[in-house]
């Protein structure tokens, strides 16, 4: 389970989940994750909800945003 696929076909591994966690600290807000008990009876597994509807755009965008501007600034400053 270290490694996960994503849409475009890239790996991502948990350090670069963790780097970006710790990139985008204090830009976007920790929001809980809570069960989802009609979801979880319905699809016979256990389902939780991460409550992105927190944030201030009320959406996850907020974290991709953040890492990619944050990525992008240390890229550029380092290739400066």
């Amino acid at each position: 389970m270290g490694v996960v696929a994503t849409a475009m076909g890239l790996p991502v591994s948990v350090s670069d989940i963790e780097a970006a966690a710790e990139r985008i600290n204090g830009y976007a807000l920790r929001t809980p994750a809570v069960p989802a008990s009609a979801l979880s009876e319905k699809s016979g597994a256990r389902v939780t909800l991460k409550l992105e509807t927190r944030q201030r755009t009320g959406s996850f965008k907020d974290r991709g945003a953040a890492n990619r501007c944050c990525s992008s600034t240390k890229t550029s400053a380092s290739a400066a």
